[in-house]
């Protein structure tokens, strides 16, 4: 399975160290044995992991688990999965079957912990270089983990585990922030790191796509999404004024180009789906959604003005965003594309840009502050002084969205 989930976080032998965002550290069997001078002091508990869950468990507790961590834990149950939450289909698939599947698998507790600390680090300036070294401590030994069922040849009968878990790294990867040579989708130097682990839950999906969260169905009845029609779908136009007449340039100038070279249909297949995404992404709010930050996490100021669920569009409050057609468009990038990308080819980037209007939708959600201002510097520099015109229409939507105040 070819998951780049090694690359990021090498388990090579070394304490911690304050104030370096790749620290190294030796993967244990528990959840953290993080020996950090602003932690607390461990305390054994009960095992987080349930030997009733997981057969394979011994029912001796061997795992430590200390006053940091529950923080930590108390922190996503109360903060941060509402800011991944877009309606309470999404709330109860984050507090029920995720916190199941952590309770059976080590691996997703650390990566939770590793998430709450990324995030606890942008809300308390004071603690940030402590709880991105916790973070990464905890993404190293869930890798390891992970890398061990993998081995193991149990795949199958772990598969929704460890597509939860490659779910979570992507997410850690973007809590990290941008960094320094890496784009998304390209880099300076090698593979870029978010893509390599977005093909690790692409090769779990395809490969064990029946076998993900079948025995952890939610334990009420979910509704029915509100707006989950075509006839709530809103058309990118009112959103984006010029949007039809700009694709429609650009499908003109690839079929010029791929008349004269056929390598070039990979990019209009890239406009295709990158069409769909743009057409997919809005919809209708019920009328009582247009002026509150909805969902159920509701509760304070300080979650509820993160939540995916709180995104309105600007000039536009009865739109709302479906966050998750943002990245459907990386999802669905072909190899050929990724390659043309990688070697900065110019109508790559373009596309690129174009994609960075959707991404920009999310900009202040937490997990992708900074983002697409890091993305957008780095395709300027790198296109070509005769393509940089295709710029104009994205830069011109890369600030459409608004967060409402948390009532």
């Amino acid at each position: 399975m070819p998951c780049s989930y090694t690359s990021s976080y090498p388990a090579s032998k070394a304490s911690p160290v304050l104030g370096n965002n790749d620290v190294d550290s030796t993967p244990s069997n528990s959840i953290t044995s993080f020996n950090n001078s602003a932690a607390s002091s461990p305390v054994i508990i009960d095992d987080l992991a349930t030997s009733s869950l997981d057969p394979s468990r011994s029912t001796v507790s061997t795992h430590t688990f200390d006053l940091f961590d529950l923080e930590l834990w108390n922190h996503w149950t109360t903060i941060l999965r509402c800011s991944l939450t877009e309606d309470e289909n999404g709330d109860i698939a984050w507090s029920q079957n995720v916190s199941q599947l952590a309770f059976a698998h080590t691996y997703i507790a650390q990566l939770i912990l590793a998430l709450s600390a990324l995030h606890l680090s942008r809300m308390n300036e004071a603690r940030r270089i402590e709880c991105i070294a916790r973070s990464n401590f905890l993404q190293s030994n869930a890798i390891s983990g992970m890398m061990s069922v993998m081995e193991s040849g149990n795949v199958n009968s772990n598969s929704n585990g460890l597509y939860v878990a490659a779910c979570f790294l992507v997410f850690c990867s973007f809590g990290k922030g941008p960094q320094p040579g890496q784009y998304l989708v390209y880099s300076d130097e090698g593979e870029p790191e978010w893509l390599g682990l977005l093909q690790g839950v692409k090769s779990i999906l395809s490969e064990h796509h029946r076998a993900i969260f079948p025995e952890h169905a939610p334990t009420q009845e979910p509704k029915a999404p509100e707006g989950d029609s075509e006839d709530d779908r809103v058309d990118p136009e009112q959103v984006f004024a010029g949007y039809g007449e700009q694709f429609a340039a650009m499908r003109k100038s690839i079929e010029t180009l791929e008349a004269e070279d056929s390598s070039f249909s990979k990019y209009l297949r890239t406009l295709d789906d990158l069409k769909d995404c743009y057409s997919a992404i809005f919809q209708k709010l019920p009328s009582q959604q247009n002026d509150a930050v909805p969902g159920p996490c509701q509760h304070t100021k300080r979650g509820a003005n993160m939540q995916v669920a709180s995104i309105r569009v600007r000039n536009h409050p009865g739109i709302g965003v479906i966050s998750h057609h943002a990245f459907a468009w990386i999802f669905r990038c072909n190899q050929d594309y990724l390659s043309s990308v990688q070697t900065r080819r110019p109508m790559a980037l373009v596309l690129l840009a174009h994609h960075c209007v959707l991404l920009a939708l999310l900009k202040d959600i937490w997990y992708m502050d900074g983002w697409v201002p890091h993305i957008v510097e780095a395709i300027k520099r790198d296109l070509h002084p005769s393509y940089q015109h295709w710029l104009n229409w994205p830069l011109r939507y890369l600030d459409h969205v608004y967060m409402p105040p948390a009532e």
